[in-house]
């Protein structure tokens, strides 16, 4: 009996969920990770990412953002080999402008249109299952412009951990950079 106890626990600690959400309002830009909704565990990912590239900065300076634009392009097979292994439960996306004139305000909403439906093939075409989509266009008064974002995507330890080992050539490359930008940043930081 002691013999199955470690590998059940193996098994379902690779069966485990993992949840990213992201929602993007006029108020805030929230990026949570639920690691399971077993163990009840949260990252709040831009505190992680603050403390991880800042050095203890308050906000992440333009220039890191592009550094990391740039370093999600170069391991962007890792990240597409994840996004083919994971599940969008839910998605919102909603527009909102205003436009005095009305036959800038059409293009203008023929132009959203055209990029929620681009948004919405890269979804599916980049992900195994895409469920609850909500995409609206709005026209509101003048104080509500702006738009609203929110994506849940769920995958499981196990197919990180294969999508790791598929793309393991990578993977040192991105511990180097991530520590190789902290370091720049506690001496910028201490002097």
């Amino acid at each position: 009996m002691e013999h199955f106890i470690l590998p059940l626990i193996i098994i379902i600690f690779l069966m485990l969920p993992i949840s990213v959400r992201a929602v993007r309002s006029k108020q805030a830009i929230d990026v949570d990770i639920y690691l399971s909704k077993l163990l009840d565990i949260k990252i709040d990912y831009n505190t992680f990412m603050r403390g991880l590239l800042s050095a203890g900065r308050e906000q992440v300076k333009s220039s890191g953002l592009f550094q990391t634009i740039q370093k999600t392009y170069e391991y962007r097979s890792l990240l597409n080999d994840i996004t083919k292994r994971s599940n969008v439960t839910k998605v919102t996306f909603v527009p909102k402008y205003y436009i005095d004139d009305p036959i800038v305000g059409t293009y203008i909403n023929i132009l959203n249109w055209n990029v929620i439906s681009i948004f919405k093939k890269y979804l599916h075409d980049n992900f195994r299952k895409v469920e609850d989509e909500y995409y609206y266009v709005n026209i509101p008064n003048e104080s509500q412009v702006g738009f609203l974002f929110e994506i849940e995507i769920k995958t499981r330890v196990i197919y990180l951990i294969i999508s790791i080992i598929k793309n393991i050539k990578i993977v040192p490359k991105i511990i180097k950079s991530i520590f190789k930008r902290r370091s720049e940043s506690n001496e910028r930081a201490s002097s």
